[in-house]
């Protein structure tokens, strides 16, 4: 975070110091009839409770029916669109003492918590990967909301994946291409760490970011890059590009290209 000139968080909270607000947070849930109690005792909440569900994601689960019975027999949902706030204990798995019994909190619930314990019942900015918004921020949305009657977050912000050999990078297996690489490849130049930036956010919402793999050197005649290495106007500059000259390899960090 130094390296990028970026400011270091106020607060680093860890979810297994709240497991006591958390167990608490669903018996409130619960005492207003919108999480219920399983037979195994893991705890459900009600989607139908939360008529607005699905308003971030616009997905429309109307048309999941009750009589989708694998989920319900299996985990003891009432329903099938029913996502877990409390889970009971499982052989191999680890587990907290609570107020609701033994288990561990579901994966959602730890975020609208917290959230809401430093930031409260309302703040204005949320953030994550475009898969997050569904169901893990939904659901966020649905556990708050449903218990304070106040917007959870004004404003939402997904961004997009990182490409490299067009998918996913953290599901090609071997390759990481971490802010270090990028801040050692222009210690020379720190006012260029900046320059990145634009790559990484050459996307909008309905596209996705250029694809890494295609895009390492400025002399491949990959457009997105070239762009990213045009600084932007409240920099000194732009880096001269010589588009001719032969690329030479830093060997004292990862495989990225370098420019003289």
């Amino acid at each position: 975070m130094r390296w990028l000139n970026l400011e270091r968080p106020e607060l680093v909270v860890r979810a297994t110091e709240h497991i006591r607000e958390m167990a608490e947070y669903i018996q409130a849930l619960a005492k207003k009839g919108i999480a219920y109690s399983a037979s195994d005792g893991s705890y459900y909440f009600r989607v139908a409770k939360f008529p607005e569900y699905g308003k971030l994601s616009k997905k429309d689960l109307s048309g999941i029916e009750a009589g989708a019975r694998v989920d319900v027999e299996e985990y003891g949902k009432e329903d099938p669109r029913d996502f877990a706030l409390w889970k009971s204990p499982k052989e191999g798995e680890d587990l907290w003492d609570s107020p609701i019994g033994k288990g561990h909190p579901g994966w959602h619930i730890e975020c609208s918590v917290m959230a809401m314990k430093y930031l409260g019942e309302s703040f204005d900015l949320h953030g994550g990967g475009e898969d997050l918004a569904f169901p893990h921020h939904e659901n966020e949305i649905a556990q708050a909301e449903s218990l304070t009657g106040k917007i959870f977050a004004r404003h939402w912000m997904h961004v997009r994946f990182l490409l490299v050999e067009s998918d996913k990078m953290s599901r090609v297996p071997g390759i990481s291409i971490l802010c270090a690489t990028l801040c050692c490849r222009v210690t020379s130049r720190p006012q260029s760490v900046s320059c990145w930036r634009p790559f990484l956010t050459a996307s909008s919402s309905t596209s996705l970011l250029p694809d890494w793999s295609k895009a390492q050197s400025p002399w491949s005649g990959s457009a997105p890059l070239i762009r990213a290495f045009e600084c932007p106007s409240f920099l000194p500059g732009p880096i001269p590009l010589r588009r001719k000259q032969q690329p030479k390899l830093n060997k004292k960090c990862a495989p990225v290209w370098t420019m003289t």
